[in-house]
């Protein structure tokens, strides 16, 4: 009797969501409108997937101008 290996069987057609576009989803849902940040490799990714959504993402050089820009958005 052949053994019948379950991964074989399973419905590849399942779409694979980054880790980017969970998040961006979860702000999107939160009702976030803008995202402040540093540019950079691990912001780039999570940027992207938020604008595609409509947040706007606003791009730093360094934390401390980050945090001071947020006071204009409240």
């Amino acid at each position: 009797m052949p053994e019948s290996n379950s991964a074989e069987g399973s419905d590849r057609s399942e779409e694979q969501v980054s880790g980017a576009k969970v998040i961006a989803q979860a702000l999107k849902t939160q009702d976030v409108e803008y995202m402040f940040g540093v540019v950079g490799i691990p912001v780039t990714e999570i940027a992207l997937a938020a604008q595609e959504l409509g947040i706007k993402y606003i791009g730093m050089r360094n934390e401390q101008a980050a945090l001071d820009c947020d006071w204009w958005f409240f």
